[in-house]
C-alpha cells in the first residue's frame, strides 16, 4: 500500500518516515500544496526496478523473460539447493 503524505509532515516525521520506507520496500509520495509531488523508495527497490527495467529494455530480453514466467507458472521449472 503505497503511503501519501504533505511535505511538511514528511519534515516533521522524516526519520521514522524514511525508516517506514526501508522496512516495507512501499514507496511514499511526498505532495507540496501547489500540487507537485515526489516520491521517496529504498535503495532495495530502486534497485530492483533498475533491473527489471534492463531486462526488459529490448524486445528479446522482455520475450524471454515472459517465456521464463509461462514455464514457471505451467510448472516447467527445476527446484536448485544453491547451498
Amino acid at each position: 500500500m503505497t503511503t501519501t503524505v504533505a511535505f511538511t509532515a514528511f519534515r516533521r516525521r522524516l526519520a521514522e518516515l524514511f525508516d517506514q520506507t526501508v522496512s516495507t520496500n512501499e514507496p511514499l509520495i511526498i505532495t507540496r500544496a501547489n500540487g507537485s509531488a515526489a516520491v521517496l523508495i529504498s535503495a532495495d527497490q530502486f534497485d530492483s526496478w533498475r533491473e527489471t527495467l534492463h531486462l526488459v529494455s529490448t524486445a528479446e530480453n522482455a520475450r524471454s523473460l515472459a517465456q521464463a514466467i509461462d514455464e514457471a507458472n505451467a510448472g516447467r521449472f527445476v527446484d536448485v539447493d544453491i547451498d
